[in-house]
């Protein structure tokens, strides 16, 4: 586990990161506490 934390972009905080994946089948990287896709990985 890390402790770097990502600034998200729809609730401005610092937040943890979940993985998702979407219907192209892609994974993404998700802010824990608004669900708002950070970015592509």
């Amino acid at each position: 586990a890390s402790n770097i934390r990502l600034i998200c972009n729809k609730c401005n905080k610092p937040t943890a990161v979940r993985r998702e994946k979407i219907k192209e089948g892609k994974r993404v990287r998700v802010c824990k506490k608004c669900g708002e896709i950070i970015d592509k990985v």
